[in-house]
Order: structure tokens, then sequence, then C-alpha cells
């Protein structure tokens, strides 16, 4: 969701970013979406490659990754000004 309100707001790269850094999704609804900013994005390929990419991944590896998630949230959260 925050991919695409970057992208509303007329940023693109910033919800390429975003959408790079935040790949593992936990609903069906919720790929979907991100599935199709993917694809709105012209990053479509690149981000199903990453969706694979967790299913070979140690449990230290999936730990880093949801650490590297939550930062990214937060600081996309800072910088809409949200606490």
């Amino acid at each position: 969701m925050l991919a695409d309100l970057s992208l509303v707001e007329g940023d693109p790269d910033r919800a390429r970013e975003i959408l790079s850094k935040i790949f593992v999704v936990r609903t069906p609804m919720g790929n979907i979406y991100a599935d199709h900013l993917a694809r709105r994005l012209g990053i479509l390929d690149q981000h199903l490659e990453r969706k694979l990419a967790p299913f070979g991944w140690t449990p230290d590896q999936r730990t880093t990754h949801t650490a590297n998630q939550m930062t990214a949230l937060r600081a996309e959260m800072s910088r809409c000004g949200w606490k």
C-alpha cells in the first residue's frame, strides 16, 4: 500500500524502491495487489524473482528479511510524517 501511495504521489522510483524491499506478502490478496503494482511499475519480472527467493532461505535469512522489511516500513512512515 505504501508503494502505491508513493506512485499516486507521483514518485514511481520510490514506489519501486519500497516494493523491492517489501516483497514477502502474507495474504493472497496482498500478493495479487503487489503483482499488479509491480506490473504497473514495469518491474513485474524482478518482483516475481524476488518472491521466489525466500523458498530457499534459511531461518536466519528469513529473520533478517523480516527485520529489513520493518526498517523499510518505519523509514517510509517517517518520511510521510506518521508515527
